[in-house]
């Protein structure tokens, strides 16, 4: 995923969990992407979801791998959301 598309991505996915994803969230993960490359961050609401985020060595873009219970739903709208945003040209 492009680094650009993250933020967005992880706001969304937050709603899809019941979080109110803010500022200070994104805050937190852009410094521990900066420091260490890598981060796992909890995105708790009504479902409880975890993103494991991961710079890429060539720094253009980040693995980002979401985790929780399995809902069918869910995983097609997460799927769905990631290709929208790694569509050419977006």
């Amino acid at each position: 995923m492009c680094p650009q598309h993250l933020q967005k991505f992880l706001e969304l996915t937050s709603t899809y969990a019941g979080y109110d994803f803010d500022g200070s969230d994104w805050a937190a993960i852009t410094a521990a992407l900066d420091s260490s490359g890598t981060t796992d961050y909890p995105l708790i609401g009504r479902t409880e979801l975890a993103a494991r985020i991961h710079r890429e060595d060539d720094g253009d873009h980040v693995a980002v791998t979401i985790t929780g219970p399995a809902s069918h739903s869910l995983g097609i709208r997460l799927r769905t959301l990631f290709d929208v945003l790694n569509y050419p040209g977006t």
